[in-house]
């Protein structure tokens, strides 16, 4: 059997998937916010995408891996062709990973520092999730240094690839500040916030599947891919057989 997948058919897979999380999050928040069922026998919480360990949290961390394996196939075939920047693709891949474990483990709250005052909330403003600030430098400083090998892709891929940074960036950095700010003067867990959660998770899941099929749009057209196949195990050697004289 030969599995193939399709950039077109599985970005539109990956809409789908994307609307369908955003609706069930919209209707289990309503019920939440509006008819005052907290729980609904678990299932605010299970497609609630403020919060780490439910179902977009796994769809997330799921999507993030196969852009990562997907970097890493392109690079293992720079590597083997001997075209230029393998190692951009191969350092990608890490990044994507690491990203995959920031979904599945929420590992950002940990570089969360809280104001202790009313005054510190509205100082800090829209850095009140105080992660955001040293994350924005390291997404600069990557940019940067990737800039030369972005601008080396050929010109579809480059389009993409930045439309994709775009849209993940201004959901996990922009509107997450939105969010601070909106905490910091004095916001809670309401609907107002709940729309900003569900507009940052739209934008980071809809760059993710943009990103997605770029790079596998950019596969297709080298022909780039996975190839399983189960082979038998070695058979070990005969062992030698002693070779003895007969008795006199």
């Amino acid at each position: 059997m030969h599995l193939s997948l399709r950039p077109r058919q599985t970005a539109a897979v990956l809409a789908v998937i994307t609307l369908l999380l955003m609706a069930a999050h919209v209707a289990t928040q309503y019920a939440r916010l509006v008819l005052g069922r907290e729980n609904l026998r678990g299932l605010v919480h299970m497609f609630d995408l403020d919060r780490g360990g439910n179902i977009p949290a796994f769809y997330s961390v799921i999507v993030v891996l196969f852009a990562a394996l997907c970097l890493w196939l392109i690079a293992d075939h720079a590597a083997r062709s001997g075209r230029a920047y393998a190692r951009h693709w191969k350092i990608l891949a890490i990044l994507l990973a690491i990203v995959a474990l920031h979904e599945g483990t929420q590992l950002h709250h940990l570089f969360v520092i809280r104001p202790e005052t009313q005054e510190q909330r509205l100082t800090w403003g829209p850095f009140y999730f105080s992660w955001t600030l040293s994350y924005g430098v390291a997404v600069l400083v990557v940019g940067l240094i990737y800039l030369p090998f972005i601008l080396h892709l050929p010109r579809a891929t480059r389009y993409l690839v930045l439309v994709a940074g775009l849209l993940y960036v201004s959901g996990a950095l922009g509107m997450e500040m939105v969010a601070g700010l909106y905490i910091a003067e004095g916001g809670t867990r309401d609907f107002a916030f709940t729309t900003m959660t569900a507009v940052e998770e739209f934008l980071e899941m809809t760059g993710m599947l943009v990103f997605i099929y770029a790079l596998m749009d950019y596969m297709a057209h080298r022909h780039i891919g996975l190839q399983l196949g189960i082979k038998p195990d070695p058979q070990p050697a005969p062992l030698m057989e002693e070779i003895s004289s007969p008795a006199a």
